[in-house]
């Protein structure tokens, strides 16, 4: 009996690490894709008020020089 418990003591230990590993590869999965969403999103931004007349507005003040 002591010999099963203990190898069902392994088995839970090791489904334990698998299932630890398996939440932090998706964690870090899900930190990547709202990392390349807040990018695109910022690129996005930048890109609008570029072509805004409150950012040519900007530019000519602050910035001088051509617009892109």
């Amino acid at each position: 009996a002591r010999r099963a418990f203990q190898a069902l003591k392994g088995i839970i230990r090791l489904q334990a690490l698998v299932r630890g590993h398996l939440v932090r590869r998706q964690a870090v999965a899900t930190l990547l894709c709202l990392h390349s969403i807040i990018k695109v999103q910022a690129v996005f931004r930048g890109r609008r008020i570029r072509h805004s007349d409150v950012g040519l507005t900007i530019h000519q003040r602050f910035g001088g020089g051509k617009i892109m």
